[in-house]
């Protein structure tokens, strides 16, 4: 059947997204994306549930002889065929080949603000900054990954600044490489700095845009979720590349004066710098 597509306004964020009319189940969708669907149920629910009798209750109904798998058990057979059903052939997962300059975003990316979530056979990397053009720039300068169309996102008020605070944020789609890259970048569910990591001045450039400011002329970088092995791995990488830099105790390496213009320069030799970070390169 021929695709024709057609634009419906989402339900919760009033963006408009792709669906095929020919395809009841895409025609039939009220939501861009499975953020917005959730969010919906939730504010929908009102912070309604179920009550503790209620779930006592249930839990009865379907106990003991009442559940419908009671005295069943699978054969050897049939746990050896799920097994086998379960298991893909590596020419159906899906892999996204990043180049050199890629891979180079990518750690730079993940070193700062990205994060990968995991299933058993794959995984994806969620983008969220305050501009929606820095994920659009990270869209067009990856190819190789193929995103969600990004969403914006509206906080409730902070009681602290009594504002509302807007972000946007995006997803990848699932691929298999990107399990190994969780591998890397992951123990224990915990990030660490991967012992291969290799600092450039593209990569460089993404880990200050997304986690770097500067204060009193000198250049800081946020790397306070870090182990101390991860600290001086990072710091050795950087004197290597001649900086003179230290880790504070507050878990920050902190540049001094003189590094602090030679990274700046550095990091943005070959790049054109986003306009909406042009402050950060204000250093006298």
């Amino acid at each position: 059947m021929k695709k024709e597509i057609k634009l419906k306004k989402c339900e919760l964020c009033n963006n408009f997204f792709e669906v095929n009319i020919n395809n009841k189940r895409s025609n039939k969708k009220r939501f861009c994306s499975g953020y917005c669907a959730k969010r919906h149920n939730g504010l929908n629910n009102k912070g309604k549930c179920h009550t503790e009798e209620w779930k006592k209750e249930l839990s009865v109904k379907n106990s003991g002889t009442n559940n419908p798998f009671y005295g069943k058990k699978h054969t050897q057979d049939s746990i050896l065929k799920m097994s086998l059903s379960s298991q893909w052939k590596e020419d159906k997962y899906k892999f996204c080949s990043m180049s050199e300059k890629e891979k180079e975003i990518f750690d730079g990316i993940m070193i700062s603000d990205g994060s990968l979530s995991k299933s058993r056979i794959s995984a994806r990397l969620t983008l969220g900054f305050k501009y929606l053009k820095t994920i659009e720039k990270i869209i067009s300068d990856l190819p190789s990954v193929s995103f969600l169309k990004p969403w914006r996102y509206e906080s409730i008020i902070d009681n602290r600044t009594n504002k509302k605070y807007i972000n946007f944020y995006t997803k990848s789609k699932s691929y298999r490489n990107l399990l190994f890259e969780y591998e890397r970048w992951y123990i224990n569910k915990k990030k660490i700095v991967p012992n291969d990591i290799k600092l450039t001045p593209l990569m460089c450039y993404w880990w200050f845009v997304c986690d770097g400011f500067i204060l009193n002329n000198n250049v800081y970088l946020c790397t306070d979720s870090f182990n101390d092995n991860n600290l001086e791995l990072l710091k050795n990488n950087l004197i290597i590349n001649g900086f003179d830099v230290s880790v504070r105790k507050n878990k920050r390496i902190y540049f001094k004066k003189e590094s602090s213009i030679n990274f700046l320069n550095w990091i943005s030799e070959d790049i054109e710098i986003q306009e909406e970070y042009l402050y950060k390169w204000n250093i006298k």
